[in-house]
């Protein structure tokens, strides 16, 4: 069960992740794209095909981390709200 929610949150992990440069754009398409395809694939394909899908699908899990590496180094967090309470 944990492989199939795995899919899943890579699929929404593609959805909310910002796309501002050309390393964004690459590793939300791969994980909107990619993964849940070879996911899918690599379940009812035929045994000989079954191997290269995975190691396809491994590929890009290890590229996917790398490029979420080089993005991460650039997130700038938003600044929090003027949360003050005011008294009398």
């Amino acid at each position: 069960m944990k492989f199939h929610l795995s899919y899943f949150s890579v699929f929404v992990l593609g959805m909310i992740l910002p796309r501002v440069g050309a390393i964004d754009r690459s590793l939300a398409a791969s994980c909107l794209l990619a993964q849940l395809p070879l996911g899918l694939l690599a379940f009812v394909a035929p045994p000989p095909w079954q191997d290269v899908l995975v190691y396809v699908r491994w590929g890009i899990y290890l590229s996917g981390f790398v490029l979420l590496a080089r993005a991460g180094g650039r997130v700038v967090p938003a600044p929090l709200p003027n949360t003050a309470v005011q008294t009398t």
